[in-house]
């Protein structure tokens, strides 16, 4: 039996990031890296580390970045038989320009290719979907398919991150099919239809996203920490202090270690603060995923860490 089935992109990763502050609208003077990446995919990598048995399906291009994927795939032990391997199809590709101190200032996504996943192709992996204890979404597969996934996997245990605002209109309305929703301040206003300002908009936004139907709720709120939310606790988790190094992988890092506390049934307390340990992993690491991450550290990284947390 596969402990977690993840549903979702993969794609090679541009990253520029710049010496100096950026200079708009100039040629700002930094290094090009190559890399793989997508949010599923980059969510396995860290579950990898973690020693979780599973599978991720995908949608892989037949081009050059497409092999180069595939072959790094392999290296780091990271199973893809199961994905989708279209024949003339362009390999999904994410670009993001990265200023001096690792924020991410701009990206573009092309996720084409993911959205020419069949539902039938779905449909004949659905014994080894079905048997899985957790499944985690993301939203780059088409709006059909989506929906798909969560009506026919509605009684399971799915975690859904929407991507960013501009893939997530394709589930906002099925938000209450999924078990938990991880996302960023930025997509929680998009979902509820609500703005963030404060402590009581923040707790309006939970409670209104819990009541389409949600079990959990992880909102990240950058260097201010974490906002999660049940039918019976919430509150606002303080962040690790951090010298950043890349900020890119910090949500994917933070979805695989909520992925390993529903495996492991956690609650959301602790669920928070396992999950805020993995993204500082990450954000240390110039990678989007941390080579460094073993579940005995980022044990030993809860334990001795002096966690604040603001109930409101």
């Amino acid at each position: 039996m596969t402990d977690v089935v993840l549903l979702g992109s993969t794609m090679v990763d541009i990253y520029g990031k710049s010496f100096k502050k950026l200079l708009p609208s100039e040629s700002n003077p930094g290094t090009i890296e190559l890399y793989i990446g997508g949010v599923s995919r980059n969510i396995a990598e860290n579950l990898n580390y973690l020693n979780v048995d599973l599978e991720l399906i995908s949608c892989i291009g037949d081009d050059h970045y497409g092999r180069f994927l595939k072959s790094k795939c392999e290296e780091i032990g990271l199973n893809i038989s199961h994905s989708y391997f279209p024949k003339n199809m362009t390999q999904s590709i994410y670009m993001a320009i990265i200023n001096d101190d690792g924020e991410m200032i701009l990206a573009l996504s092309d996720t084409e290719t993911l959205k020419k996943l069949p539902i039938d192709y779905i449909k004949q992996k659905d014994d080894l979907i079905e048997q899985a204890k957790v499944i985690v979404v993301d939203t780059c597969f088409s709006k059909e398919l989506l929906e798909y996934i969560s009506n026919r996997y509605k009684h399971k245990k799915i975690l859904i991150d929407p991507v960013s605002i501009g893939l997530s209109y394709r589930i906002k309305n099925i938000i209450g099919n999924f078990h938990t929703l991880k996302c960023n301040k930025n997509e929680a206003e998009y979902l509820s239809d609500m703005e963030i300002t404060d402590d009581n908009s923040l707790k309006e936004v939970g409670k209104k996203l819990i009541n389409k139907g949600l079990n959990q709720c992880f909102i990240t709120l950058g260097s201010k920490g974490v906002y999660y939310i049940n039918k019976n606790k919430q509150g606002i988790l303080e962040s690790i202090p951090v010298n950043v190094a890349n900020a890119t992988g910090a949500g994917d890092a933070f979805s695989a270690g909520v992925t390993y506390c529903l495996l492991n049934d956690k609650d959301i307390e602790y669920t928070a603060k396992f999950s805020s340990c993995m993204s500082n992993f990450a954000l240390r690491s110039t990678h989007a995923v941390s080579d460094k991450i073993k579940l005995d550290s980022i044990i030993k990284m809860m334990e001795e860490q002096k966690w604040t947390i603001k109930n409101i």
